[in-house]
């Protein structure tokens, strides 16, 4: 589990951004797009090179690149939420062509300032404020939620959900949510599968998404494959990821690149006025999982979703 949510919200024309994303578009016009790579392009995986400067980005900045120079396309983003997962995002942020953190809001104003001031951008004293500032142009909300991560990834893989039974308890911290979540799903396909997401586990471990069929099965630590297994054989492609801390232990242990390639979607498709690489609807469905989760744990039920 982790805390806060990768919500976007998009003031700008086009579309929602991936992942746990979702757009509320104004008719504010955009400013001066040049001209956009193919959406084919934008989608490659990238890997760092050591070569130029320019040339050791990610592939997603570099695209971005593209259409961002000479300043010409600016959007200004506004972080609602100071919590772990904001720092995050505006780690994300920071290495964006055309993109930078201009405000940010929390319920607790002392918190905010801190926020702001260790990053350069205002601090605002609610919401409304911050959404009325001419300068912001995209939201990401980073208010507490918990599973999402997990869910997104499980439902993008294995599809709609059927069923949802649950438990959640919170073991070793002194908070007002959960630190440990353990689900059992059942997919419209007729699969099963399971959830198992906490806080509070030591050392800390990867996100893991194991997917187990009748001719193999592959596995996924924090976004890399690390294995796979067809017919006769199996295939590692590398080990686990290594060395830092994972947000098995500590929620604040987020890949930042995976939130930087969300956003750069988000921003290519506000410009280019299309679809991003997972809409608000699938967004929606992910939290409609999360939200079975905990009415199954506080009923003591399993709950049924509509396909």
């Amino acid at each position: 589990m982790k805390a806060g949510p990768s919500l976007a919200v998009s003031r700008g024309q086009g579309r929602a951004s991936p992942h746990t994303t979702l757009a509320q578009l104004t008719s504010r016009e955009p400013r001066s797009p040049a001209p956009l790579p193919s959406h084919d392009r934008l989608e490659k995986r990238w890997h760092p090179e050591i070569e130029e400067p320019e040339a050791a980005l990610p592939q997603h900045l570099r695209l971005l690149a593209e259409w961002t120079e000479g300043g010409r396309v600016t959007r200004g983003f506004g972080i609602v939420g100071t919590g772990v997962i904001a720092a995050v995002h505006a780690e994300a942020i920071a290495p964006l062509p055309g993109a930078a953190l201009v405000a940010v809001t929390d319920v607790a104003p002392g918190a905010a300032a801190a926020f702001a001031a260790a990053r350069g951008c205002a601090a605002e004293p609610d919401l409304d404020a911050l959404l009325a500032r001419p300068d912001v142009d995209v939201v990401s909300v980073c208010v507490p939620s918990g599973l999402h991560a997990e869910v997104d990834l499980l439902r993008w893989c294995m599809g709609p959900v059927t069923e949802v039974t649950a438990l959640c308890a919170t073991q070793t911290h002194q908070i007002e949510v959960e630190d440990t979540s353990l689900a059992a799903l059942r997919f419209s396909s007729g699969a099963v599968g399971t959830i198992v997401a906490s806080t509070c586990v030591f050392p800390g471990f990867a996100q893991r998404l194991e997917i187990t069929g009748t001719e193999g099965t592959i596995t996924i630590e924090d976004g890399a494959i690390i294995r796979r297994a067809f017919g006769g054989g199996a295939h590692e492609p590398g080990g686990p990821p290594g060395g830092g801390a994972a947000a098995g232990s500590n929620p604040a242990a987020v890949d930042v690149a995976s939130h930087a390639a969300q956003l750069t979607d988000l921003l290519a498709a506000i410009e280019a006025g299309r679809e991003p690489a997972v809409t608000g609807e699938n967004g929606r469905a992910a939290l409609e999982i999360v939200c079975a989760v905990y009415e199954s744990a506080r009923t003591r039920r399993a709950v049924t979703l509509a396909p």
